[in-house]
This record gives C-alpha cells, sequence and structure tokens, in this order.
C-alpha cells in the first residue's frame, strides 16, 4: 500500500513539475524589467551645494546678531539649469508639523540689466531665483522672529513642493529639508560668529 501511494505522489509531481515547464515556455520568454531612467532636474538648489558659500546656500533670514539670532524667514534659492524657460511657478512648504502649509513667493533674479526686471513667475535658462517666506508678527509673537528651538518645535522639517509648466507640460519638484541639515546650517551661522 506505501508503494502504491509513494508511486501515485510520484506521478502527481512529475504531472506539476511537467505542467509548470510547459506553461512556462508557452508564455514566451522572460525579458528582465528594465529600471526606469533617472530623471533629469531643471531646478538645482543652492542648499544642495556645499562648496557654496553660507549666504548663498542659507535656507534661513536671520535678524540680530550671529551669537543670538532670531529666524525670521526661508529664503530657498534655486537654478533653472534647462534648456527651457518654467513659468507659472507655485511653491509651498509643508512642515512635519501639523501645522498649514507656507505659500512661497517667487523672486527672479533680474535678467534685463538696463530695467532691472523680470516676471516674477517666469525663469529663462540659467536664472537664479529664491522662494521666499517671512513669518508674520502673530507667528512671531510680534518679535523680531523665532528662536531655533520654537522653529524647530512649531515646524520640524519640511516639504518643498515647487510647481510649474516647462515646455507646455505641468511638472513638479518635491524636496525634503531634513531637520538635521537645517539645523547644520544654523550651527555654521553660529561657528562663523565665533570665528569673526
Amino acid at each position: 500500500m506505501m508503494i502504491i501511494a509513494g508511486a501515485v505522489l510520484l506521478l502527481l509531481g512529475g504531472l506539476l513539475l511537467g505542467g509548470g515547464l510547459l506553461m512556462r515556455s508557452a508564455s514566451g520568454p522572460v525579458i528582465a524589467a528594465e529600471a526606469p531612467e533617472e530623471t533629469f532636474s531643471k531646478i538645482s538648489w543652492a542648499f544642495d551645494e556645499p562648496a557654496l558659500p553660507l549666504a548663498e546656500r542659507a535656507v534661513f533670514t536671520l535678524s540680530g546678531s550671529p551669537e543670538s539670532f532670531l529666524i525670521n524667514g526661508i529664503s530657498i534659492a534655486g537654478v533653472n539649469n534647462s534648456d527651457e524657460t518654467l513659468t507659472g511657478l507655485e511653491a509651498a512648504l509643508s512642515p512635519d508639523v501639523k501645522r498649514p502649509e507656507l505659500r512661497l513667493e517667487v523672486a527672479v533674479v533680474p535678467q534685463d540689466p538696463k530695467t532691472g526686471t523680470n516676471d516674477a513667475l517666469s525663469v529663462p535658462p540659467g536664472a537664479s531665483f529664491r522662494l521666499n517666506f517671512l513669518f508674520p508678527p502673530e507667528a512671531t509673537g510680534s518679535a523680531d522672529g523665532l528662536s531655533v528651538e520654537d522653529f524647530f518645535e512649531s515646524y520640524g522639517g519640511l516639504l518643498l513642493t515647487l510647481r510649474y509648466a516647462a515646455d507646455g507640460t505641468e511638472k513638479s519638484v518635491i524636496q525634503y529639508l531634513e531637520p538635521e541639515m537645517l539645523k547644520t546650517q544654523l550651527d555654521e551661522v553660529s561657528a562663523q560668529a565665533g570665528e569673526s
């Protein structure tokens, strides 16, 4: 009886294995999935460039002395590193802490040397721009800004979302500004104050 049961199991196993091989050969050759192409970012951020001077890559605007400063706003520098004009820029920061998002104003470095003006929502190829937000007096308790501790307690890290159009297509860039990176920048401010 054991011999018959073993033979039946062996036969069933062979049928399963043969059926699997038959199905695999009928489905055609297996092609490895290609990795998606790395997308080219049309924007580069100054805060990602450690070789730049702190004044150019700093994320915060500060008031007071470097030894005892307050954070009174955010100013993020970027560059259009594509060969297309970026239009209709809209930017916002979403804090880690549950708070309303912060709408940023776009300021383009003037391109016309005669007038010193430029369309604030249009960034030509190679042009620099800034995304700015000033904390309103009610957010700072009528002081000149927020202390570093108050800022990180109230906001934490920041998720930057930038929407724009390029070559007739709407696009967006999302970048997370980690609290550690923000704190490192503020530590650099204090360190430079100690050196002077």
